[in-house]
């Protein structure tokens, strides 16, 4: 039995860092994706990448870019994709300051892509986090956000010269993360950029974002992928590979063809979980509460609280799913499908808003987990009174 189904259709050796000819960067990952700055190629998102050719293929060229959209489809990955772009072509002369630059100089031959080989040295100092012109911030380990000292390196790294004469690079992952205090050590760069720069800032969502940030950067919104490019991607993991089939179509569906999401669903376990879940719904508005038992026991077991946390995600991002397809009239086959054919529209929107909020109040009191999960049940059950 399926669960959850989605309204639209599936779609090497040591680097020296200054070496033109290095080794091979080829690590053995059985499971996760390679690095975004050691992809060699993008799965979907032409249209981003035909409109970041003629940006830098153009007579001007923004100093600063803001790539939005959802969790794992590919923005990093065409930040760093992008950054070998421009590190491999120097715009010639002296520029000007300003929001815009100079356009890059380009061999007679335009590109038609933003593909470096994989054997051009800059790919791999790139690959290896050694070029010397890029700069890439994400949170650190075991922190939630960008720290402001990383933030405040960002400043005098563009205002270097550049170690060739061209372009000097400042990718902030999970810009979303930063604090005010982060935010405004970036926006002193934006403010008076210095000439052939470029600041990429990645985030899931832009109100997170100063205004100020915001009106001095272009914004390019990042589509989710189709479902067919999500298992592209997808087919490189042998973790995932290694599911079932059917294991395979619930992980991209419930991921909303995130490869990132997918793959952090499969390190938890989720897959397994749940099948658990969706049987204690099986004859709802009947809940089969010894079964939910089980599945609140499993979880509360040390080890589990990632597939606990990727629940609690999945459960939310599912309603809130049937309350969308309620709300354009159409069927919504999932988890909660049984669910979404008895309520109204308005009903399925307070029984989401009361989820969310059980789990993030449960998450910020550090609740009992088994009474959480039977909780969620319990908002289930009450809401189709």
């Amino acid at each position: 039995m399926t669960f959850f189904d989605d309204d639209a259709p599936m779609d090497d050796g040591d680097l020296d860092p200054y070496d033109d000819e290095p080794g091979p960067v080829a690590p053995d990952r059985r499971n996760a994706l390679a690095p975004p700055r050691e992809m060699a190629d993008i799965q979907g998102h032409k249209t981003v990448e035909k409109h970041l050719l003629a940006l830098a293929t153009g007579e001007r060229i923004p100093h600063a870019l803001i790539f939005t959209g959802p969790e794992g489809i590919g923005k990093a990955t065409m930040a760093f994709r992008f950054a070998r772009f421009l590190l491999s072509r120097s715009p010639p002369g002296d520029a000007g300051s300003g929001l815009f630059d100079d356009a890059l100089a380009l061999p007679a031959a335009s590109p038609e892509t933003l593909a470096t080989d994989p054997q051009d040295p800059v790919f791999r100092r790139v690959a290896a986090s050694a070029h010397p012109d890029l700069l890439s911030i994400e949170p650190a380990e075991g922190k939630k956000g960008v720290l402001v000292d990383d933030a405040r390196r960002i400043g005098p790294f563009l205002r270097m010269t550049s170690s060739s004469g061209g372009w000097r690079v400042a990718i902030v992952d999970r810009a979303d993360t930063m604090n005010r205090a982060s935010q405004n050590a970036i926006l002193k760069v934006l403010e008076e950029p210095p000439p052939r720069v470029m600041l990429i800032l990645i985030s899931q969502g832009l109100g997170a974002l100063l205004p100020t940030i915001r009106s001095r950067c272009q914004v390019i919104d990042f589509k989710p992928l189709s479902g067919d490019d999500c298992l592209a991607v997808l087919a490189r993991s042998r973790s995932f590979v290694e599911l079932g089939e059917s294991e395979r179509d619930l992980v991209a569906a419930v991921s909303e063809n995130s490869p990132g999401r997918a793959l952090r669903y499969v390190e938890a376990g989720l897959p397994s979980v749940l099948g658990d879940a969706g049987e204690v719904l099986r004859d709802f508005p009947s809940i089969d509460w010894p079964k939910a038992h089980h599945l609140a026991d499993f979880l509360s077991m040390p080890g589990n609280a990632a597939a606990y946390e990727s629940l609690q995600e999945v459960f939310v991002s599912a309603l809130q799913k049937s309350a969308r397809a309620r709300a354009r009239g159409a069927e919504y086959c999932g988890l909660f499908s049984a669910m979404a054919a008895r309520c109204t529209l308005e009903t399925l929107v307070g029984i989401c808003e009361n989820l969310d909020r059980h789990f993030r109040q449960a998450n910020m009191s550090n609740l009992d987990k088994r009474q959480t999960v039977l909780g969620a049940y319990s908002i289930l059950k009450a809401g189709n009174r």
